[in-house]
């Protein structure tokens, strides 16, 4: 996973988010959410499945390594309620469904492919089911605003 290594080297410049989705991607394939946010380059990861699933955190910042030899760290208690997560198996067989506590209008449905890899999916406007790139939490207006980006370029903002 991330223990190893860091994600971005130190001293080097973290890239825009949708790179960063694809970073973690490739090196977990269990991680299925990047979550980014206005406030910082530090993203909330989503990894595992059913029962194992889990979110932590993903330090980009600078600031934030502390000297640590890793680039994450688990979420604290107090952040829990912003980014905690319920999950609940579906009827079909290895699928379940997550409601995240940062989008709780949404459900995503958390599969594991043939191949192992881990995806998600959210219902777009459209009605048709997309697999999740990324989503960015920004508070520009005093009000948290997501917006969901797709695999397939498609981007949505439902109601937080």
């Amino acid at each position: 996973m991330f223990r190893d290594s860091p994600l971005v080297p130190r001293g080097s410049t973290v890239p825009p988010l949708k790179e960063v989705a694809s970073l973690v991607r490739q090196r977990d394939r269990e991680a299925w959410l990047v979550i980014g946010r206005s406030k910082n380059k530090n993203v909330v990861v989503y990894r595992g499945q059913g029962n194992d699933t889990k979110g932590f955190w993903l330090l980009l910042e600078p600031s934030y390594h502390k000297g640590k030899p890793h680039d994450y760290e688990d979420l604290s208690v107090l952040e829990g309620p912003y980014y905690g997560h319920q999950v609940r198996p579906t009827e079909r067989k290895g699928t379940y469904q997550v409601t995240l506590n940062a989008v709780p209008s949404e459900k995503f449905v958390v599969t594991r492919k043939k191949n192992g890899k881990v995806t998600a999916k959210l219902q777009a406007p459209t009605g048709a089911w997309k697999t999740v790139d990324y989503i960015m939490l920004s508070n520009a207006t005093g009000a948290w605003r997501a917006t969901v980006h797709a695999t397939t370029g498609e981007v949505w903002s439902p109601s937080v």
